[in-house]
């Protein structure tokens, strides 16, 4: 546990406090779900099928679905985005978009 408060904290200080960006033609996020693979999942743009707005877990709050062409999916929690969820999605489209033209 003490590892994940280092490594959430190393994120507050280096990337600004981000759960997502773009880095390269890589999905960079924190996952709803963490798998024990790093606190933070990389992901390739070409990689991705679609994203939408949907639950996210137990919850029942609202988070970006990540739907990969491998059949799996993914999801990054509203909770954790500085800005409003729709913007990152609309953001996150144009990004894949890009990739694929």
């Amino acid at each position: 546990m003490l590892l994940v408060i280092v490594l959430f904290a190393r994120n507050l200080l280096f990337e600004q406090g981000r759960a997502v960006w773009l880095d390269g033609d890589n999905l960079v996020f924190m996952p709803m779900f963490w798998s024990g693979r790093g606190l933070f999942r990389s992901i390739p743009l070409r990689g991705i099928d679609r994203f939408s707005i949907d639950v996210v877990g137990f919850s029942l709050a609202k988070g970006i679905y990540i739907y990969l062409k491998d059949g799996t999916e993914d999801a990054i929690p509203s909770h954790l985005l500085e800005e409003p969820r729709d913007v990152v999605l609309t953001r996150l489209n144009e990004a894949l978009a890009a990739s694929r033209s």
